[in-house]
């Protein structure tokens, strides 16, 4: 089970990370938006792993192992349009690249975003990608996400403290409601309220 942390700053999050998720919407990486944030090392790894790619509706996930620090680089290109059913923050589109962000060890979420409200739906839905339950025979180590939020200037947004309840509050209902009933009962879904 990963814990999440809101480190403010992406050097200090990226010291002992072994691995590096970058999400943003199309437009702000053929802006250069990954330059501004990451440093000249990280964005050529990004622009290598952005080649012939195309988010389509709900966004692409592009992975890399490498000797570069962090090991792990994936990738998440967004829509730049979504339709008038999802969120302008794109939530659904993170929360499918979410998932794949949480390996064991420390892991580094950025998300590019296009406006500073786009942050609590950004983080619930990175929230929603990772559960506090798991009923796998070979459970993960467990790790550390470490969130992040920049906007498409460049400039790091930091998360408030209700984006941080609304987070732990949805992964705590997600663990509520996929505990089995056999190892959740209803004194311990009582004493857990």
């Amino acid at each position: 089970v990963a814990e999440i942390t809101y480190p403010r700053k992406l050097d200090a999050a990226l010291k002992g990370a072994g691995g590096l998720t970058v999400m943003a919407p199309e437009k702000a990486f053929k802006a250069g938006w990954h330059r501004k944030v990451l440093g000249k090392d990280l964005a050529r790894r990004v622009d290598a792993l952005l080649v012939d790619q195309s988010p389509g509706a709900l966004g692409v996930t592009v992975e890399s192992i490498s000797d570069g620090t962090p090991r792990r680089l994936a990738v998440a290109l967004l829509p730049d349009e979504v339709s008038r059913h999802n969120s302008p923050s794109r939530s659904e589109a993170i929360l499918k690249a979410g998932r794949s962000s949480s390996p064991p060890g420390k892991t580094v979420v950025l998300v590019g975003i296009d406006e500073a409200d786009h942050v609590e739906a950004s983080l619930a839905a990175l929230a929603r990608a990772m559960p506090r339950f798991s009923r796998k025979s070979q459970p993960k180590k467990p790790g550390t996400v470490a969130f992040l939020a920049a906007d498409l200037a460049g400039k790091t947004i930091p998360v408030s403290s209700r984006a941080k309840e609304i987070a732990d509050a949805l992964r705590w209902a997600a663990e509520m409601v996929d505990t089995p009933t056999a190892e959740m009962t209803a004194a311990d879904l009582a004493a857990a309220a």
